[in-house]
């Protein structure tokens, strides 16, 4: 629900995808950043991290059972997504020339 608040608000208010400006000059942090519905997001993972190893603690403990060859492939393949996924969060809107506009101003 926060994830979806933060897209809407994001549209409604033409806040920038950039930190460097754009938007409405600044008062991003008082309409986003000051609302605790829209920050609880690391919260809820964390939540649910701990009720998957609640839930499937017993499987992943089985890994500590494999060797470390395969415990070291298993982890360059999963550092690899992750780094992946964080590369395309953080310049998936990147156009290379600023500020890309979440919509077109009229």
């Amino acid at each position: 629900m926060s994830i979806t608040a933060a897209g809407i608000s994001t549209w409604y208010y033409d806040f920038a995808t950039s930190p460097l400006g754009g938007g409405l000059g600044g008062n991003e942090f008082n309409l986003y950043y000051t609302k605790p519905y829209f920050r609880i997001v690391p919260y809820l993972i964390g939540i649910f991290g701990g009720w998957v190893y609640q839930q499937h603690g017993k499987r992943i403990e089985r890994l500590k059972n494999l060797s470390p060859l395969t415990k070291l492939v298993l982890s360059v393949q999963l550092w690899s997504v992750t780094v992946a996924i964080e590369y395309g969060v953080v310049f998936g809107t990147h156009s290379g020339s600023g500020i890309v506009p979440v919509k077109e101003k009229q």
